[in-house]
């Protein structure tokens, strides 16, 4: 009798649960059939004057709605229809930092009244296709000189220029903040120049970047440079990979001289720290005219902290000039000088009692070079006086030149060199002797004259 009772209730507790269940269905049920007839009533039904169209977060560039202007589209410029300087300084002036802008151009020049400025941090400005975008500083036309200092100055970090033809400025065409100068706190920093022409620019470089840290040239062709053609000055780890400096003997152009105004190098690196990087470079057929004490080297670094790496470069048939003497009487620059090379103190972290870990660069490899058919010396090094840097010599080729001087004074047990051959040209001259200057490390081979 209990049991039957038990299982009647049992029963009864089933069935209760089916029926509350039942009726949870049936809500949810109606629920969504109201949530469905609201939502097509709401398509269906007439939208608000204004609104057509809009996603939420999404501004109609018709309405600004007492917001913002939205910014200028970051796809292209078309410089077809840019009219003036000003018109350009302010379509870059509204670019977003971190943006990348592709500049369409046919190739046709563009005259620049006023130095454009270039402050919008992060941005990379390039060129659409193989036509570059070709910016002419203007022609007074009652001197017939230009009437801008530069053409471009950059005062943002981490700006990337690729694919620009510059050309007709009375000092640096591409350079930096000159307030840098003033403030020896404030760098630059990040900045690349890539796949240019740079050219023609009355009485100072060509590019001229100061107290820029982590900045590379890349790919440029500079010429006809009233002073030197890439310059560093003051920075942290400058780069310069791949640059035709002068004359291109299969593309010859009008010219192709280095001006007097104070001339240091046809590329010139100084007073920088860290790792100083020029690889890739053909110097050729350049007239340097050079000017006051020091006149014009190929390559010239000189009073830098750090490593020095010299890798694939070919310096032949420049004029070295200089008007004045150099660091030991001759007035006849080299191809390469290295002079007053320090020691970088690159800090690595601290230690747990605070102590800075460091990692010393100061070392010169110069590798794979060619010297060949300069009025001028070939390698002009450290001088044997003071703390110089560990030089590595390897693959150095220095033949046909008009003066007699393969290497200048080493400190020999500093300096090794090998695998490196050559011959001079002068007025009598004779082989050098590797040992006089640097450790034999074999394979080298040099003559008075030509083999």
């Amino acid at each position: 009798m209990r049991v039957e009772m038990l299982n009647k209730r049992l029963e009864t507790g089933r069935n209760m649960k089916m029926s509350e269940w039942n009726k949870v269905l049936n809500s949810c049920f109606i629920g969504m059939l109201i949530v469905i007839l609201v939502a097509a009533t709401t398509a269906c039904s007439p939208q608000d004057e204004g609104s057509a169209g809009q996603n939420p977060g999404i501004v109609d560039p018709g309405d600004t709605g007492g917001e913002e202007e939205p910014t200028q589209d970051e796809g292209t410029i078309d410089l077809s229809t840019i009219e003036s300087t000003e018109q350009l300084q302010n379509a870059l002036d509204s670019l977003t930092p971190g943006s990348e802008v592709v500049i369409v151009s046919d190739g046709t020049p563009l005259n620049i009244e006023t130095t454009l400025q270039l402050a919008v941090e992060g941005v990379t400005i390039k060129s659409a296709d193989e036509n570059p975008i070709v910016l002419e500083g203007s022609i007074d036309p009652a001197t017939g000189l230009p009437s801008n200092d530069e053409v471009l100055v950059i005062t943002g970090d981490n700006i990337t220029l690729e694919g620009f033809n510059v050309s007709n400025g009375m000092k640096d065409l591409i350079s930096y903040d000159s307030s840098l100068l003033d403030d020896p706190t404030k760098r630059l920093s990040g900045v690349t120049l890539r796949n240019m022409i740079v050219h023609d620019t009355e009485a100072d470089d060509c590019i001229q970047l100061t107290q820029c840290d982590d900045c590379t040239v890349e790919n440029v062709e500079v010429y006809n440079c009233g002073a030197d053609g890439i310059s560093f000055t003051g920075g942290l780890n400058p780069t310069i990979n791949g640059a035709l400096v002068g004359c291109d003997a299969d593309n010859p152009r009008e010219g192709c001289e280095f001006g007097s105004n104070s001339h240091e190098g046809f590329v010139l690196v100084k007073t920088t720290n860290g790792v100083i990087t020029i690889k890739d470079v053909v110097i050729n057929s350049s007239q340097g005219l050079g000017g006051g004490d020091i006149g014009g080297a190929g390559i010239q670094v000189r009073n830098n902290n750090g490593d020095v790496i010299i890798n694939n470069v070919s310096i032949t048939g420049n004029i070295l000039n200089g008007s004045g003497s150099n660091q030991d009487g001759v007035i006849k620059r080299a191809a390469v000088e290295i002079d007053g090379q320090g020691t970088y103190d690159e800090i690595l972290g601290y230690t747990a009692a605070g102590d800075p870990v460091v990692r010393q660069h100061n070392s010169v490899s110069i590798s794979n070079v060619t010297i060949d058919g300069n009025v001028g010396h070939g390698l002009y090094l450290e001088k044997a006086d003071g703390d110089s840097a560990n030089i590595t010599l390897d693959n150095v080729v220095i033949t046909n030149n008009a003066e007699t001087e393969f290497l200048d004074a080493l400190r020999q047990e500093r300096c090794t060199m090998s695998n490196s051959s050559g011959y001079a040209n002068g007025a009598a001259p004779v082989a050098l002797d590797v040992t006089a200057y640097c450790i034999d490390g074999g394979g080298n081979s040099f003559t008075a004259t030509a083999p």
